[in-house]
């Protein structure tokens, strides 16, 4: 009886295994079957994750690339603006150039009778009207001085002073079509004074820098003026000297062929287009 239970009982375990194997298998396959579509799904999802990524990346690879070539286009565009620029002659309004000349006369901190005179002669030459307008210049440009927080900074605002009336549309009247007569007039009152200061001396440097004026041209019309001042001065001495009033006359003779001269070199290189 034991032995017949025992043989039963090993039959039903092993029909029971079975049947556990054929459901385990059937499970697996069904897993098997409905994983494959998900693995399938997800490695799909991969593969066009990745995709993206990859134009993602070619395109900012692109825009890149587009844009290192549009800041090149805009540098060249800006070279051959500028280069453009220095081939033509600069137009500064009458009032612009004033303005100019009457913050060189502040640059040294004082305002001599002197310079002043120099401007309002300036001033009559450039514009007819000057009188009338003298006043609304001098207080822009006072508006403009009156910005410098301190000492040290006093000059910063004098060159932003001079920048922006240079990048000011000739627009006015009486414009100045060449850059060079600026560059004259502003020498003459710097050294109407005879102290051609440092900031003077710094201010008109921008200015050449800023209109684009040939250097040489700057230092021929520098030792010009140096020339003809020394000549004035020479004159106003010979007026009050003793001497024959015959040598006189001899001399001071000479002084205005000399600096007849000189105000015809300087009329060469203001006329000159180079």
């Amino acid at each position: 009886m034991f032995g017949k239970d025992k043989t039963d009982l090993f039959q039903k375990a092993k029909a029971a295994a079975a049947d556990l194997g054929a459901k385990t298998s059937n499970a697996l396959q069904n897993a098997k079957e409905q994983a494959a579509p998900a693995a399938g799904k997800l490695a799909q999802k991969i593969k066009d994750t990745s995709k993206k990524a990859a134009d993602t990346i070619g395109e900012k690879v692109a825009d890149q690339k587009a844009g290192r070539e549009q800041k090149k286009a805009n540098a060249d565009r800006a070279k051959s603006l500028a280069a453009e620029l220095a081939t033509k002659p600069q137009l500064i309004s009458s009032d612009n150039a004033l303005k100019v000349i009457y913050y060189l006369i502040a640059a040294d901190g004082q305002i001599l009778p002197e310079e002043l005179e120099k401007f309002d002669d300036i001033g009559a030459s450039l514009d007819p009207q000057f009188q009338e307008n003298r006043d609304g210049l001098l207080q822009a440009c006072q508006v403009q001085l009156e910005k410098a927080i301190d000492e040290e900074d006093f000059y910063d605002v004098l060159q932003d002073g001079v920048d922006a009336a240079l990048q000011s549309s000739a627009q006015g009247k009486n414009p100045i079509l060449n850059p060079k007569m600026l560059l004259w007039d502003l020498l003459c009152v710097a050294y109407s004074d005879s102290d051609f200061a440092e900031s003077e001396q710094r201010l008109i440097k921008f200015v050449v820098r800023r209109l684009g004026i040939d250097k040489a041209i700057y230092l021929e019309m520098d030792q010009a003026v140096q020339t003809a001042t020394e000549l004035e001065q020479e004159s106003n001495w010979l007026k009050t000297t003793n001497r024959p009033y015959q040598e006189v006359a001899e001399q001071m003779q000479e002084i205005k062929a000399r600096e007849a001269a000189i105000f015809q070199s300087v009329t060469d290189l203001i006329t000159l287009q180079n």
